[in-house]
C-alpha cells in the first residue's frame, strides 16, 4: 500500500492498483525515509480531504499541480492524459484490498 500526506496531515492520498513489477525496490530499498516518486493514473488514487483543502494551478497548458490550501505542500502534479506523478511511502500489502494467490482455498 503507497500513501502520501501534506505536512499538516489534512491531505491524506492513497494509490491503489499500481504495478509492483513496475516499481524500482533498489531506489525504495535505498532512500532513508522509504519514499519514492511513483507515476501512475489519476483513477489509481483517493484523497481524503475537506474541499477547501486542495488547491491546484495550471503550470503548462498540458499539466496541473495540486497543493494543500492549508500549508502549502505540493501533493502531484498531473498531465492532460490523467498520468499523476507524487511522493509516497510503502505502509506493506493491504490484504484486505486484493486477491493473493497464496489464500486460494480449493
Amino acid at each position: 500500500m503507497y500513501r502520501s500526506s501534506c505536512s499538516c496531515q489534512e491531505v491524506q492520498i492513497k494509490v491503489s492498483g499500481c504495478c509492483e513489477q513496475a516499481l524500482d525496490l533498489e531506489t525504495l530499498s535505498c532512500n532513508d525515509d522509504q519514499s519514492l516518486t511513483l507515476t501512475t493514473h489519476r483513477r489509481n488514487i483517493s484523497i481524503d480531504c475537506a474541499a477547501h483543502a486542495l488547491g491546484e494551478i495550471q503550470l503548462h497548458p498540458n499539466q496541473t499541480q495540486v497543493f494543500c490550501n492549508l500549508c502549502s505542500t505540493q501533493l502531484f502534479t498531473q498531465n492532460a492524459g490523467g498520468e499523476v506523478e507524487l511522493t509516497v511511502k510503502y505502509y506493506g500489502h493491504d490484504v484486505l484490498s486484493e486477491h493473493h494467490g497464496q489464500f486460494n482455498l480449493p
